[in-house]
């Protein structure tokens, strides 16, 4: 004996939260299928045979894709690379070339605020502890956030040279990379800053990184 059960819609979801509208739960709803999806295809992927030679899982990178939007949205970006109006999708892919997060973005944006997103929101089951990006993901702030949360950061920086890059412990030995550093910082601060810092970095695995480092 077969037992049918109503089909879960946004109607149905619209009369049990009245207070959300119908569009809202729609894309809610659509979001969340999209996310456990692509969770599922990732976990496939992962326990092929063929993906162990490329990688475990534990290394990922990311990187945007820009495409052209000629269509009229009510919110739209113009990019001089295209000299018309585009959207950015910015992706993580694991060292086993499992795609494990996607998101859209503005196009103007610096790819950086959204580095956290994808490593901290995703919900496959792949525990990431290295992370590259180009010089778009790099900022000062996520080499700290990171460090926070116990995984590495590695940006590939162009102009290394040119940039600003401080060290904290004066007697350690860096070889070849003693030339790149433009001074010392003091490790006074970083300990003042720790509680503070330990609490941000709390409040990230619950409100979206991404918002949090564009303010």
């Amino acid at each position: 004996m077969k037992c049918r059960l109503p089909e879960l819609n946004t109607v149905t979801l619209f009369r049990l939260c009245g207070s959300a509208s119908h569009s809202s739960l729609g894309s809610a709803r659509k979001c969340a299928a999209q996310r456990a999806g692509l969770a599922a295809v990732v976990h496939a992927i992962s326990r092929l045979d063929t993906t162990i030679y490329w990688g475990e899982g534990r290394t990922s990178a990311s990187d945007g894709q820009r495409f052209t939007l000629p269509r009229r949205v009510l919110q739209q970006t113009y990019s001089t690379c295209f000299s018309d109006f585009a959207l950015e999708f910015y992706t993580f892919l694991a060292d086993n070339y499992a795609p494990f997060h996607s998101m859209p973005i503005e196009c103007t944006d610096r790819d950086a605020a959204f580095v956290l997103d994808g490593l901290l929101y995703n919900e496959c089951d792949m525990e990431i502890e290295e992370h590259y990006t180009d010089t778009h993901g790099y900022t000062e702030l996520n080499f700290a956030a990171f460090a926070m949360l116990g995984r590495r950061f590695c940006p590939r920086i162009k102009d290394v040279k040119h940039q600003h890059i401080y060290r904290i412990d004066a007697t350690m030995d860096y070889g070849s990379l003693l030339t790149l550093w433009a001074g010392l910082t003091a490790l006074s601060v970083h300990r003042r800053l720790s509680t503070t810092g330990t609490e941000w970095g709390n409040s990230m695995r619950h409100w979206k990184a991404g918002t949090r480092l564009r303010r």
